[in-house]
């Protein structure tokens, strides 16, 4: 289609390896060196030959989703970003999240950091610096992320003028199904076709 959208592998997941990780910023420099190797590189003769490095997606869900939106942030050569059901852009309530999910077994090293510190490293405190155009999906009935999460993202990126599109799912759990997966998918490419394709 004459573009690129990266959807990466997270360290920590196999078959990806471990690595130093507070914050999820361990998984956030990784993307950043893969959207760096993907621009630098010429891809003749491989799968990415006819996608254009310098027209580039990102593509999270849930805590992927978190991911791409501090990457969003950062790297000026990502034009559009899909947000499925992501995490929110507000770190403490990722890990007040992340803590009750665990059990008290993961997220207090987070936790611990004083409240200044918590925005320093949360993304919703810098949208402003927001380039890419950004799709936001989310279920009406998503279990474990709440949709509220992905309504303040939409508000607060509509209220200081950003190109982002919000869409939320009846009776779509965390992961989509059937009629609402399709339906996700075609506004998906219908996104990235818009934003990414050269005319």
């Amino acid at each position: 289609s004459g573009y690129i959208v990266l959807h990466p592998n997270l360290r920590g997941y196999p078959p990806s390896e471990n690595g130093d990780n507070l914050f999820r910023v361990g998984m956030a420099i990784d993307v950043l060196n893969l959207i760096g190797i993907v621009v630098k590189n010429d891809w003749v003769g491989t799968p990415l030959e006819n996608g254009d490095p310098a027209h580039l997606g990102l593509w999270g869900h849930s805590m992927g989703g978190g991911i791409s939106t501090r990457v969003m942030l950062v790297s000026p050569e990502v034009d559009a970003v899909v947000l499925y059901a992501a995490m929110s852009g507000d770190e403490r309530k990722n890990w007040e999240a992340i803590t009750r999910w665990s059990g008290g077994l993961r997220g207090l090293d987070e936790l611990a950091f004083p409240a200044e510190e918590l925005a320093r490293v949360s993304p919703f405190y810098f949208f402003e610096r927001l380039t890419a155009a950004v799709s936001v999906h989310h279920g009406r009935v998503d279990e474990l992320v709440p949709l509220n999460w992905s309504v303040t993202t939409c508000d607060q990126l509509t209220a200081i003028g950003k190109r982002v599109e919000c869409w939320y799912y009846d009776d779509m759990p965390h992961t989509f199904y059937g009629a609402g997966e399709q339906l996700f998918n075609t506004r998906v490419i219908q996104f990235f076709d818009r934003i990414l394709k050269t005319p």
